[in-house]
Protein backbone atom coordinates (compact mmCIF):
# COMPACT_ATOMS: atom_id res chain seq x y z
CA UNK A 1 0.00 0.00 0.00
CA UNK A 2 3.10 2.59 -0.20
CA UNK A 3 1.68 4.20 -3.42
CA UNK A 4 -1.38 2.47 -4.03
CA UNK A 5 -4.82 3.85 -4.54
CA UNK A 6 -8.44 2.65 -3.69
CA UNK A 7 -10.42 1.76 0.26
CA UNK A 8 -10.93 -1.56 1.91
CA UNK A 9 -12.82 -2.36 5.03
CA UNK A 10 -11.29 -4.84 7.38
CA UNK A 11 -13.35 -6.96 9.19
CA UNK A 12 -10.60 -6.89 12.41
CA UNK A 13 -9.44 -3.35 12.21
CA UNK A 14 -9.70 -1.24 15.48
CA UNK A 15 -11.13 2.51 14.19
CA UNK A 16 -9.65 5.62 15.94
CA UNK A 17 -11.81 7.75 17.83
CA UNK A 18 -14.61 9.96 16.82
CA UNK A 19 -12.29 13.09 15.45
CA UNK A 20 -9.07 11.22 14.49
CA UNK A 21 -7.65 9.37 11.61
CA UNK A 22 -4.79 6.79 12.13
CA UNK A 23 -1.71 6.89 10.23
CA UNK A 24 -0.42 3.43 9.21
CA UNK A 25 3.31 3.55 8.56
CA UNK A 26 6.90 3.20 9.13
CA UNK A 27 8.97 6.34 10.50
CA UNK A 28 11.49 5.49 7.32
CA UNK A 29 9.86 5.37 5.03
CA UNK A 30 9.47 8.15 2.38
CA UNK A 31 6.27 7.61 1.06
CA UNK A 32 4.64 8.38 4.59
CA UNK A 33 6.52 11.30 5.41
CA UNK A 34 5.65 13.04 2.63
CA UNK A 35 2.28 11.69 3.28
CA UNK A 36 2.46 12.79 6.98
CA UNK A 37 3.36 16.51 5.97
CA UNK A 38 0.39 16.77 3.37
CA UNK A 39 -2.02 15.67 5.87
CA UNK A 40 -1.16 17.87 8.27
CA UNK A 41 -1.06 21.18 6.18
CA UNK A 42 -4.20 20.27 5.07
CA UNK A 43 -5.85 19.51 8.60
CA UNK A 44 -4.21 23.36 9.04
CA UNK A 45 -5.52 25.05 6.11
CA UNK A 46 -9.11 23.64 6.82
CA UNK A 47 -8.49 25.33 10.37
CA UNK A 48 -8.78 22.19 12.40
CA UNK A 49 -5.88 21.32 14.48
CA UNK A 50 -7.73 21.42 17.38
CA UNK A 51 -10.72 18.94 16.11
CA UNK A 52 -8.59 15.96 13.95
CA UNK A 53 -6.44 13.87 15.93
CA UNK A 54 -3.58 12.13 14.07
CA UNK A 55 -2.98 8.73 15.54
CA UNK A 56 0.44 6.80 14.44
CA UNK A 57 0.40 3.60 14.33
CA UNK A 58 3.71 1.43 12.99
CA UNK A 59 4.24 -0.55 9.82
CA UNK A 60 6.30 -1.96 7.70
CA UNK A 61 7.41 -0.30 4.51
CA UNK A 62 8.53 -2.19 1.18
CA UNK A 63 10.71 1.47 0.42
CA UNK A 64 12.86 0.61 3.48
CA UNK A 65 13.28 -2.97 1.85
CA UNK A 66 15.32 -1.65 -1.33
CA UNK A 67 18.30 -0.14 1.37
CA UNK A 68 18.26 -3.66 3.03
CA UNK A 69 18.33 -5.69 -0.13
CA UNK A 70 21.05 -2.88 -1.28
CA UNK A 71 19.11 -1.78 -4.11
CA UNK A 72 20.56 2.08 -3.18
CA UNK A 73 20.00 3.25 -6.94
CA UNK A 74 16.16 3.14 -6.53
CA UNK A 75 15.93 4.00 -2.51
CA UNK A 76 18.02 7.03 -3.64
CA UNK A 77 15.17 7.99 -6.57
CA UNK A 78 12.12 7.27 -4.44
CA UNK A 79 13.42 9.67 -1.67
CA UNK A 80 14.20 12.28 -4.89
CA UNK A 81 10.43 11.58 -6.11
CA UNK A 82 9.14 12.38 -2.58
CA UNK A 83 11.02 15.22 -1.81
CA UNK A 84 9.94 16.40 -5.55
CA UNK A 85 6.40 16.09 -4.66
CA UNK A 86 6.18 17.45 -0.81
CA UNK A 87 10.06 19.74 -0.99
CA UNK A 88 8.15 21.43 2.75
CA UNK A 89 7.94 17.74 4.41
CA UNK A 90 11.99 18.09 4.86
CA UNK A 91 15.15 16.63 3.11
CA UNK A 92 18.38 16.30 2.46
CA UNK A 93 19.89 17.17 -1.12
CA UNK A 94 20.64 13.57 -0.89
CA UNK A 95 18.53 10.47 0.07
CA UNK A 96 19.61 8.97 3.16
CA UNK A 97 22.60 5.61 2.63
CA UNK A 98 21.77 3.88 5.72
CA UNK A 99 19.05 1.59 6.11
CA UNK A 100 16.82 3.13 9.10
CA UNK A 101 16.24 1.24 12.45
CA UNK A 102 12.84 2.49 13.92
CA UNK A 103 11.53 0.30 16.06
CA UNK A 104 12.95 2.48 18.88
CA UNK A 105 11.11 5.62 17.38
CA UNK A 106 8.22 4.25 17.07
CA UNK A 107 8.26 2.86 20.64
CA UNK A 108 9.25 6.08 21.38
CA UNK A 109 6.41 7.73 19.78
CA UNK A 110 3.44 5.44 21.22
CA UNK A 111 5.31 6.62 24.38
CA UNK A 112 4.76 10.26 23.60
CA UNK A 113 1.18 9.52 23.21
CA UNK A 114 0.31 9.34 27.43
CA UNK A 115 1.33 13.41 27.06
CA UNK A 116 -1.52 13.70 24.39
CA UNK A 117 -2.13 13.10 20.69
CA UNK A 118 -0.01 16.62 19.57
CA UNK A 119 2.52 15.62 21.31
CA UNK A 120 3.14 12.39 19.44
CA UNK A 121 2.38 13.59 16.00
CA UNK A 122 4.87 16.43 16.70
CA UNK A 123 7.38 14.32 17.44
CA UNK A 124 6.37 11.61 15.22
CA UNK A 125 7.04 14.57 12.20
CA UNK A 126 10.05 15.88 13.63
CA UNK A 127 11.96 12.25 13.87
CA UNK A 128 10.71 12.20 9.21
CA UNK A 129 12.57 15.32 9.52
CA UNK A 130 15.53 14.09 11.41
CA UNK A 131 16.20 11.20 9.07
CA UNK A 132 15.43 12.34 6.01
CA UNK A 133 17.23 16.13 6.10
CA UNK A 134 19.47 15.62 9.20
CA UNK A 135 20.21 12.17 8.16
CA UNK A 136 19.41 11.09 11.78
CA UNK A 137 20.12 7.65 13.13
CA UNK A 138 16.83 7.08 14.70
CA UNK A 139 18.32 3.40 16.81
CA UNK A 140 19.64 5.29 19.94
CA UNK A 141 17.56 7.18 22.94
CA UNK A 142 20.09 9.98 23.25
CA UNK A 143 19.24 10.77 19.22
CA UNK A 144 15.38 10.08 19.89
CA UNK A 145 15.63 12.12 23.16
CA UNK A 146 17.83 14.95 21.11
CA UNK A 147 14.82 15.81 19.01
CA UNK A 148 11.95 15.34 21.72
CA UNK A 149 13.74 17.99 23.56
CA UNK A 150 12.51 20.61 20.93
CA UNK A 151 8.98 19.14 20.73
CA UNK A 152 6.37 21.79 22.53
CA UNK A 153 4.61 20.34 24.91
CA UNK A 154 6.68 17.31 25.61
CA UNK A 155 8.51 16.99 28.81
CA UNK A 156 11.03 14.68 27.91
CA UNK A 157 11.89 13.27 31.58
CA UNK A 158 8.25 11.79 31.36
CA UNK A 159 8.74 10.70 28.12
CA UNK A 160 11.89 8.83 28.83
CA UNK A 161 9.78 7.48 32.17
CA UNK A 162 6.80 6.41 29.88
CA UNK A 163 9.52 4.49 27.36
CA UNK A 164 11.15 2.40 30.41
CA UNK A 165 8.19 1.29 31.37
CA UNK A 166 7.97 -1.05 28.26
CA UNK A 167 4.24 0.02 27.28
CA UNK A 168 5.40 2.08 23.82
CA UNK A 169 6.90 -1.89 23.10
CA UNK A 170 3.64 -3.13 23.72
CA UNK A 171 1.97 -0.70 21.85
CA UNK A 172 3.97 -1.06 18.85
CA UNK A 173 3.22 -5.16 19.01
CA UNK A 174 -0.22 -4.97 19.11
CA UNK A 175 -0.89 -2.60 16.44
CA UNK A 176 1.76 -4.06 14.21
CA UNK A 177 -0.21 -6.79 14.70
CA UNK A 178 -3.45 -5.48 14.50
CA UNK A 179 -2.97 -3.97 10.69
CA UNK A 180 -1.10 -7.72 9.44
CA UNK A 181 -4.55 -9.77 10.31
CA UNK A 182 -6.59 -7.10 9.23
CA UNK A 183 -4.56 -7.22 5.71
CA UNK A 184 -2.53 -3.85 5.98
CA UNK A 185 1.06 -5.05 4.81
CA UNK A 186 2.73 -1.87 3.87
CA UNK A 187 2.53 2.12 4.22
CA UNK A 188 1.17 4.52 4.32
CA UNK A 189 -2.38 4.26 4.48
CA UNK A 190 -5.28 5.30 6.61
CA UNK A 191 -8.22 4.22 8.69
CA UNK A 192 -11.27 6.16 9.27
CA UNK A 193 -13.72 5.73 11.95
CA UNK A 194 -16.13 4.01 9.82
CA UNK A 195 -13.54 1.14 9.76
CA UNK A 196 -12.20 2.39 6.00
CA UNK A 197 -8.68 1.57 5.31
CA UNK A 198 -7.26 4.24 2.73
CA UNK A 199 -4.62 3.82 0.40
CA UNK A 200 -4.94 6.68 -2.12
CA UNK A 201 -3.17 9.66 -0.17
CA UNK A 202 -4.18 12.51 -2.80
CA UNK A 203 -4.96 15.81 -1.74
CA UNK A 204 -8.87 15.73 -2.23
CA UNK A 205 -8.59 12.16 -0.62
CA UNK A 206 -7.02 13.27 2.33
CA UNK A 207 -8.86 16.30 2.70
CA UNK A 208 -11.97 14.36 2.48
CA UNK A 209 -10.86 12.71 5.24
CA UNK A 210 -9.62 15.29 7.50
CA UNK A 211 -13.42 16.90 6.75
CA UNK A 212 -14.83 13.68 7.82
CA UNK A 213 -13.03 13.57 10.48
CA UNK A 214 -13.66 16.72 11.61
CA UNK A 215 -17.24 16.77 11.54
CA UNK A 216 -17.34 13.43 13.80
CA UNK A 217 -15.33 15.18 16.63
CA UNK A 218 -16.62 15.50 20.02
CA UNK A 219 -14.89 19.03 20.00
CA UNK A 220 -17.05 20.14 17.70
Amino acid sequence: MANGTGTTTPQRLEPPAAGAIIFYSNIGCPYAHAALHRLLEIRRDHGVDSLVAIDHRPLHSTSIRLLRNGDIDRWAATVDAQAREEPGAGWAAHAPAHRPETQLAHEMVQSAKAQGAEASVELDRRLRVGFFRDHLDLDTVAAVMSVAADVDGLDPDELETEFASGRGATEVDHHTEVAREAGIVSGPALATAAGEVVAALDVDTLEDLVCRAAASSPAE
